[in-house]
């Protein structure tokens, strides 16, 4: 029988720049196994993480009050309900820009559909790309 079962692990600490993401989640596996069994790693499990955790690890943080946004990232905020300074980031980080849309999607660095976030960072943390 096919089955789809999806699991979240226990939180995980605020990670920061330089934490050793694979080791966290090892350990939060680790965690969760230890309460229920049955959910041991098998061949076949998949683990998913989001690309704003990957980023913070990884130090690609970016400061929004240091970004002043070039007149094309301004029209574009005002014409999507964007900040002109998340639109920049992205536009520097582009090696390409395949489309301007309802959102930003790139081709390079960032991936399509790409935007900073500042979502569930803490107030005293920079914004994340």
């Amino acid at each position: 029988m096919n089955r789809l079962l999806a699991v979240a692990l226990p939180a995980l600490p605020e990670v920061q720049a330089g934490d050793d993401l694979a080791a966290l989640t090892a350990a939060a596996w680790r965690e969760l196994q230890t309460a229920e069994p049955e959910l041991t790693p098998a061949p076949g499990d998949v683990l998913v993480v989001t690309q704003k955790v990957v980023s913070k690890a990884e130090g690609a943080v970016v400061d929004l009050r240091t970004v002043t946004p070039r007149p094309e990232a301004i029209t574009f905020a005002e014409r999507w309900d964007r900040d002109p300074r998340q639109v920049e980031v992205v536009l520097r980080e582009a090696a390409e820009v395949v489309r301007m849309e309802r959102g930003c999607s790139s081709r390079g660095p960032t991936t399509g559909s790409s935007a900073p976030t500042a979502a569930s960072t803490p107030p005293t943390s920079p914004p994340t790309r």
